[in-house]
């Protein structure tokens, strides 16, 4: 068994050579390390040479900005292993026996992915909803709850066709959902709950950062918005889904916007179908204004 680990990366030099360390360092599976750099400014090619005397690791340049889900299919493209993964730049493989994803996907030829488990590097906690491990479920899994927490994904090689992650989207951010809910209406997928991955979510560019979420709000605005646009009809049928989508774009809104555009979003989420507290907070929230929410975020900084 060959595993591809697809590895995109933006300015991150430093945490870059962990990451491929890790991969290096994984004893269950002959590894391929794809490292496809979006135009980097900082020290990345010296960190690739690195990593010259091992042939396993490759190296793959944007010379223009194209963003993180282009970097990703073109890396998924480039693979050669029978299974592929995706490892973002700051996390790590975890260093887990990753045989049972093979044969999960070998024995199941619906499938087009498994997920696994991620551990919180600041907890050392798992970061997701396990109860439902084994499970077989297309997209209404990413709205029911069996979806629910971070996760690291493990493609069959064989099986992919076309793109995989939604490329123009006009946000930097990869707005995953889009992708398995859309990849979900053909394809199946399970979790395994088996830890793989070695998630940084101390990191600046990490939405749990306070700072990160004023800066990046309405791009979260935005990736909401196109969830909500392309597959709005789908999720109505899940009320709490649907809720939480509607609280995001009333909060975010608020944030880059203002109070009044916010409640457009808020008061489409009416009481009996959402999280009576979440509501109110956000509402209170609308109310405070954005000034004021703004600056107690950042106190809690």
């Amino acid at each position: 068994m060959k595993v591809s680990f697809v590895i995109p990366t933006y300015n991150r030099a430093e945490k870059v050579k962990r990451t491929i360390q890790s991969v290096l360092n994984q004893k269950s599976a002959t590894v391929e390390a794809i490292v496809v750099d979006d135009a980097s400014t900082d020290s990345i090619r010296e960190t690739m040479e690195l990593f010259r005397d091992h042939p396993e690791v490759r190296y793959i340049r944007f010379e223009k900005n194209r963003g993180q889900n282009v970097a990703r299919n073109v890396g998924i493209e480039a693979a050669t292993g029978d299974l592929v993964a995706i490892l973002d730049s700051d996390n790590e493989d975890f260093g887990s026996d990753l045989s049972p994803v093979w044969e999960t996907l070998q024995q199941n030829k619906d499938l087009l992915a498994v997920f696994t488990g991620a551990v919180s590097c600041a907890t050392r906690k798992r970061m997701g909803n396990f109860s439902s491990a084994g499970k077989v479920f297309g997209w209404e899994g990413f709205l029911n709850g069996v979806y629910q927490g971070e996760y690291q994904p493990f493609f069959k090689k064989s099986d992919i066709t076309g793109k995989v992650f939604d490329e123009g989207l006009g946000i930097k951010r990869s707005c995953t959902t889009l992708a398995w809910l859309r990849l979900g209406k053909k394809h199946k997928f399970t979790i395994l709950d088996i830890p793989t991955l070695l998630y940084d979510d101390t990191g600046e560019d990490r939405m749990g950062n306070i700072s990160n979420v004023l800066h990046d709000a309405e791009e979260m605005y935005q990736c909401n918005s196109l969830i909500l646009e392309n597959f709005g009809n789908d999720i109505l049928a899940y009320p709490k889904a649907y809720s939480t989508l509607q609280l995001n774009m009333a909060y975010y809104s608020l944030l880059f916007q203002g109070r009044w555009k916010a409640w457009k979003h808020l008061k489409d989420v009416s009481w009996l179908r959402s999280d009576k507290v979440r509501w109110l907070i956000v509402a209170s929230c609308i109310l405070a204004g954005p000034g004021l929410v703004k600056w107690a975020r950042k106190l809690l900084a």
